[in-house]
C-alpha cells in the first residue's frame, strides 16, 4: 500500500497542472499528457497514452480515464463535426456518462481499478478528445457505479465530493456539456484560422484563442454553429476585443478605440501602460482581418456588425460620461474626443 497522503498530494497536484494548462491553452495537448507534472526527482503522467485507464505507479488509485478521437480514414478539420458530435452523445445522458471497460472482463486489472475508485470514491480526471491530440480534462469526476454485468463504469461530475443526488449529478453533466462545445467551438474557430490570429497573424494555439463574435445578450439558440460565429485572435488582441477597446466591422475592419492608450497588462494598478502592447494595438486601426479560406467558416456578417455596434457604444457611452464629468468639475471638456474617437 503506497502513502495515502502522497497520493492526495499528487492528486492535487495532477488537477492544479490540468487546470492551468487548461486555462491558457483551451485544453490540453498530447504532450501535455505525457509530460504530466514534476514530483521529486521524476514526472508523473497524467494518462497512459495507449491505456484509457491510468494508474501512475506512484499514486495508490485511479488517477484518469480517457476518451479518445474517433479515427477516421482521412482527417479533415472540416470534417471534425462528424466525431465531435460522436463524442457529445457521450452528455446526452441525463445525469451519468458510460465508460466501458476495456478488453478482459470484470477481473482485468484496469477494470479494478475503476471498482476501487467507486468504493473509495477517488476524484479523477476525465479526459475527453476534442480534436485529434487535444484533450479537455474534465474535474473533478467520479466513478459512481461499477456494473460487472454491462461492463460500464458510470461517471458523475461534481465538485468538492461526489454528487449524491440526481440533480447534482444533472447540473454536473449539464457543466461539462457546456464545457465540451465550447471546446469544440474553439477547436473549430482555430482549425479554421489555421491557429493564426486573424489580426496579427501570430501562430500557435498557446498563443491564439477563439472569441466569441455574439453579443453577450443573445440567447444561445439564436446562435449560428461552427467557426463562423467566432475569430480567431491573439491573447493581446481577445483581450482587446472582450474588453470593447477593439472592433470588428461587418467588412472585417478592425477599429482601435483611444481607450487603448490606456492599455495595461498583469496588475491593474501599475502606474504606466505597456507601451509595446499599446503600440500593437493602435497599429491595427484600419487593417482588416484575415479570412478563413473556406467560405462558410468567415465570419457571419450579422454577428459581426451586432459586435461592433456594441464596441460603438461602449466606447461613445465612455466619452460622454467623461466630457459630462469635466464640465461639471469647469474643465475644458472631452467634446471635441466623440469625433476623434475611432468608433
Amino acid at each position: 500500500m503506497l502513502d495515502l497522503v502522497a497520493d492526495v498530494e499528487m492528486r492535487a497536484a495532477a488537477f492544479a497542472v490540468a487546470r492551468r494548462l487548461q486555462d491558457e491553452n483551451g485544453g490540453l495537448s498530447r504532450a501535455d499528457l505525457i509530460n504530466g507534472f514534476r514530483w521529486g526527482d521524476g514526472r508523473i503522467r497524467l494518462d497512459g497514452h495507449v491505456e484509457g485507464i491510468w494508474k501512475p505507479r506512484e499514486m495508490d488509485g485511479l488517477l484518469s480515464i480517457k476518451t479518445a478521437w474517433p479515427r477516421r480514414r482521412r482527417e479533415r478539420p472540416a470534417l471534425y463535426a462528424d466525431q465531435r458530435q460522436a463524442l457529445r452523445e457521450h452528455f446526452e445522458a441525463a445525469d451519468v456518462l458510460d465508460y466501458n471497460f476495456e478488453r478482459g472482463g470484470p477481473d482485468q486489472r484496469r477494470n479494478q481499478w475503476l471498482l476501487d475508485a467507486n468504493l473509495r470514491r477517488i476524484p479523477i480526471l476525465y479526459l475527453m478528445a476534442t480534436s485529434p491530440g487535444f484533450y479537455q480534462a474534465f474535474l473533478p469526476a467520479y466513478i459512481v457505479e461499477w456494473d460487472d454485468v454491462r461492463h460500464v463504469a458510470k461517471v458523475a461530475f461534481g465538485f468538492d465530493s461526489p454528487p449524491e443526488t440526481k440533480r447534482e449529478r444533472r447540473i454536473g453533466i449539464a457543466i461539462a456539456r457546456r464545457q465540451f462545445d465550447h471546446a469544440g467551438f474553439r477547436e473549430d474557430v482555430l482549425a479554421a484560422y489555421r491557429e493564426r490570429c486573424a489580426i496579427s497573424d501570430v501562430a500557435g494555439r498557446s498563443h491564439v484563442s477563439a472569441a466569441e463574435l455574439a453579443p453577450a445578450y443573445w440567447p444561445v439558440s439564436a446562435l449560428p454553429g461552427g467557426a463562423s460565429a467566432g475569430v480567431a485572435l491573439s491573447k493581446l488582441h481577445r483581450s482587446a476585443f472582450d474588453a470593447d477597446l477593439l472592433g470588428i466591422d461587418a467588412d472585417g475592419r478592425v477599429h482601435v478605440s483611444e481607450r487603448a492608450a490606456e492599455y495595461r497588462v498583469g496588475n491593474a494598478r501599475r502606474l504606466q501602460p505597456d507601451a509595446p502592447m499599446i503600440a500593437a494595438l493602435l497599429g491595427a486601426e484600419g487593417t482588416r482581418i484575415r479570412q478563413p479560406e473556406r467560405p462558410e467558416a468567415r465570419p457571419d456578417r450579422e454577428l459581426l456588425d451586432r459586435r461592433f455596434q456594441q464596441f460603438r457604444q461602449a466606447n461613445l457611452a465612455r466619452v460622454q460620461a467623461e466630457a459630462s464629468g469635466q464640465g461639471r468639475a469647469g474643465g475644458t471638456g472631452l467634446g471635441s474626443r466623440l469625433g476623434a474617437c475611432p468608433i
